[in-house]
């Protein structure tokens, strides 16, 4: 079948392509040597949200089609870790959380959640028990839900046999996604004092870290770019942590073309998280340049050319902004809907309000539950001579419909329901 959006949909396709996306070329991967599977492998740290397999499968001319050919992979994934987690054989650990892994990131957080990870070896139990930890996690975020940290707490503690002062290499990953979901859930006090222990030992322990070892070096980055989290440390706690993340995510490139991948998509995670640090700061010339750094790296990948754009449309640089709009809806999820609504109010920005008009509607046809398009398309049908039945219609689908009209502002709702009766009179 014709795939719309080859450079970041191939991969989950189990087609490989020249140019793709980092993430859609290790699925690729992947689905060409499934023999991967059964040893040692690096993921990338990006893990999609829950409805990214339904942009991709809707944005595709046959979209049965699609759906088959996207479940039919996942179907096989879940049905090889059904079967070795009922053998329980511990030499098939690898195996198994290496599908879990790739499930994960295939967005399947139900069933991965719901995994018997009771027989893996000890020494790989921790990470186990982090991507199922993750799986959770996520789900909730889909369902606008706080995750309970406490569970990550204890897990963090058990990998902690010698006490916070010693984190071992292992330790890392679970220390790191609690010291993530403690900023990003906005957790309590007691989470921030545990919090700024860990960050003040791992800065302690691996400040002059160097490594051979890809796994290493990927985990010690992660590390330092989860502390960086830890404000309460400092500004000059923040910037070290930060620099010392990517300096490290930088010193391997690895060796396998799989390697290489995640290599890269380690060092585009650090600029991200440098892009946000020094917008924070108001350092808007550096931040500029992260951009552009991420995009050098995963040029294929829609997300850079979104936050781009955003941080040209602040910076009022708005015919800027819509090219990198543009390129993101070009290149596919995730985010479609929103792409063409930042690329509508780009283009409104510039006077081109018949283009902009067009691209809301594309959004909202995208995204069937959001109400901005629908406000924006207001504002501009109502200044349209003519206009008064295509105008009632989009005050309908606004008020009429209870998700949109539950977005509304009560001053927002009463100037659109005295518009609708003005129109009715």
């Amino acid at each position: 079948m014709e795939i719309r959006f080859p450079q970041t949909c191939a991969g989950y396709f189990g087609e490989l392509r020249a140019k793709q996306s980092l993430n859609s070329r290790f699925f690729a991967l992947v689905h060409a040597n499934p023999e991967l599977l059964k040893g040692m492998l690096l993921f990338p740290q990006r893990i999609p949200r829950g409805n990214y397999f339904d942009e991709i499968i809707e944005a595709q001319d046959d979209a049965a089609a699609a759906k088959i050919a996207i479940f039919g992979y996942i179907r096989q994934w879940r049905d090889a870790s059904k079967q070795l987690a009922a053998a329980r054989d511990p030499k098939h650990s690898v195996h198994y959380i290496n599908l879990i892994k790739l499930l994960l990131r295939c967005s399947d957080f139900d069933f991965v959640a719901g995994l018997d990870i009771s027989w893996v070896t000890p020494e790989l139990e921790a990470d186990a028990e982090v991507q199922l930890g993750a799986a959770r996690s996520s789900r909730d975020l889909d369902e606008d839900q706080t995750p309970d940290l406490a569970e990550l707490k204890s897990l963090v503690e058990r990998s902690l046999p010698n006490g916070v002062e010693n984190i071992s290499l292992n330790a890392i990953l679970p220390v790191s996604r609690y010291i993530v979901g403690i900023f990003r859930y906005r957790q309590g006090a007691d989470h921030l004092r545990f919090a700024s222990k860990l960050a003040n030992n791992i800065m302690a322990k691996y400040e002059s870290f160097s490594s051979s070892s890809l796994k290493e070096v990927v985990q010690v980055s992660y590390g330092f770019r989860a502390i960086a989290m830890v404000s309460q440390l400092g500004l000059e706690f923040v910037r070290r942590s930060m620099d010392k993340a990517l300096k490290i995510a930088e010193s391997l490139p690895g060796e396998t073309e799989i390697e290489e991948l995640v290599a890269k998509e380690n060092i585009y995670t650090c600029m991200q998280s440098m892009t946000k640090m020094h917008l924070g700061l108001k350092d808007y010339s550096r931040a500029e340049s992260y951009l552009q750094q991420m995009i050098s790296t995963d040029p294929c990948d829609p997300i850079a050319y979104l936050e781009f754009g955003l941080f040209l449309q602040k910076q009022n640089r708005f015919e800027e902004a819509f090219l990198q709009f543009d390129r993101a809806t070009n290149l596919g999820p995730p985010g479609m809907a929103m792409n063409h609504f930042f690329a509508g109010q780009a283009l409104a920005a510039i006077g081109r309000g018949l283009d902009a008009k067009a691209r809301y509607y594309r959004s909202a046809e995208l995204d069937r539950t959001s109400v901005s398009p629908l406000l924006e398309l207001v504002k501009i049908v109502k200044e349209e001579t003519g206009a008064k039945s295509e105008l009632m219609q989009l005050l309908q689908a606004i008020l009429n419909d209870r998700e949109r009209a539950s977005q509304l502002e009560d001053d927002e709702r009463l100037d659109l329901e005295q518009l609708l009766t003005s129109l009715n009179d």
